[in-house]
């Protein structure tokens, strides 16, 4: 960076050393603070402490006004926050006005020896009653564009520091690349959590009126037996059917909405007991196709139950439904790796193609040409889930040969194999 390059071997001067270290501080922060408003508000009283100043402030520019507004601030023990905080809430700089508007118009650090003399400053009276005379002002660049300023002030008047001043400069464009960086991740996540919002609502909506609509297909269906004819008969059944097949899907969405949700309840949980779930709740597809599910010794895992259910179910339920010319053999082991357990179900079913294999994680995605096309979200709400518990999913299929699928867990202690099945 230039700022290493412009103070590379003057470390044996102490000053040099505090600007190094602010800067490895500014790093830090940024690299650490999960919001915005956490990293400035370390960065002004890092900076502020580091260099002697008593007063730090941030001015965020707005987009709709094209004006920077204040938006938060550090002080020393010797400045009175309140009264400052009151006075630059009513105040705002365009381009090129006032200190911060230089800063933002120039794009590059603005010192202040003395802001008495200074005609463009726009709060001497303030100030004066505060006892601040110096001050810097930078801006905070997100690539090119000027996103704030940050300012800094001292009871003392300060000498122009060549070396400060690129390191501000230096600091303003990683502070800018970061508020970038955290303000694209925070759109995306009230996206995600709106788009979520508007399947549970839309699917709960769906959902009420659809069992209505199945209710009267069955009081139909009941009361006609004697009276409809084969074809009539043939179309109540083909629609109860399919208002079923649409009440799976509405609670399948509402299952990949919920995936991640947290505070679930997590205990130490035998995940024999889970298969021994599985197979229970699987019994008549186990049955009708013939399937037979070997099972290895399998762990005791600290996880919620019903998300574990959920993710074998779907699993060993789609091993049996995409069944080969032969009867699903379905083989389940488990095997410690690098921290985690993992969990292999290994199937000889038709497989998945190669175009198809990256894309079946995806909610929504499916192949019409297969004979038992699903909604295409169970393998979705799995790898939903298993993300959410810091796992991975990671899918090996030859076409008409079989599936294998590793599930990774967390074992961040041992857990001893105790059960057989």
């Amino acid at each position: 960076m230039e700022l290493q390059k412009y103070y590379t071997g003057k470390f044996e001067n102490q000053p040099y050393h505090q600007v190094w270290s602010a800067h490895f501080s500014v790093t830090s922060i940024i690299a650490n603070s999960p919001t915005i408003n956490r990293a400035i508000d370390l960065i002004l009283e890092i900076m502020g402490e580091k260099f002697g100043w008593d007063v730090g402030e941030y001015w965020k520019l707005n987009d709709e006004t094209d004006k920077l507004e204040f938006d938060r601030c550090w002080t020393s023990e010797f400045i009175d926050k309140r009264k400052l905080e009151e006075f630059n809430t009513d105040f705002s700089f365009s381009i090129g006005a006032g200190t911060p508007g230089l800063a933002w118009a120039q794009r590059q650090p603005i010192w202040t020896s003395d802001i008495t003399d200074d005609a463009c400053f726009k709060r001497k009276t303030l100030m004066a009653e505060l006892g601040l005379c110096a001050s810097v002002a930078f801006p905070i660049l997100a690539d090119e564009s000027v996103i704030g300023v940050m300012l800094f002030f001292s009871k003392t008047n300060r000498e122009h520091d060549e070396v400060l001043r690129r390191m501000l400069s230096d600091a303003g464009h990683q502070i800018g690349q970061f508020v970038k960086r955290k303000r694209s991740e925070d759109a995306v996540r009230e996206l995600n959590q709106q788009l979520d919002l508007f399947a549970k609502i839309t699917a709960h909506d769906l959902q009420n009126p659809l069992q209505g609509v199945i209710a009267n297909y069955i009081l139909l269906q009941m009361q006609g037996q004697s009276s409809l004819d084969e074809e009539q008969k043939t179309l109540i059944s083909s629609g109860l059917k399919q208002a079923y097949s649409m009440s799976d899907f509405i609670t399948r969405i509402l299952q990949y909405c919920y995936a991640e949700k947290e505070g679930l309840e997590r205990d130490w949980i035998d995940l024999g007991d889970v298969i021994d779930n599985v197979r229970s709740n699987l019994q008549l597809d186990i049955e009708k196709t013939n399937a037979k599910i070997v099972v290895s010794t399998l762990p005791v895992v600290y996880m919620n139950k019903a998300c574990l259910i959920h993710i074998f179910q779907n699993l060993i339920g789609n091993a049996i439904k995409y069944q080969g010319d032969a009867s699903p053999i379905i083989n389940i082991t488990a095997e410690r790796e690098n921290g985690s357990w993992k969990f292999s179900i290994k199937d000889n079913g038709i497989g998945i193609s190669k175009q198809d294999l990256p894309h079946v994680v995806k909610p929504f995605y499916h192949k019409e040409s297969l004979k038992n096309s699903s909604h295409g979200i169970g393998l979705a709400t799995c790898k939903k889930i298993i993300d959410s518990q810091k796992g991975s999913l990671k899918i090996y299929s030859t076409l008409n040969e079989g599936t294998q699928i590793d599930v990774y867990l967390p074992a961040s202690i041992p857990t001893p194999l105790n059960s057989q099945h």
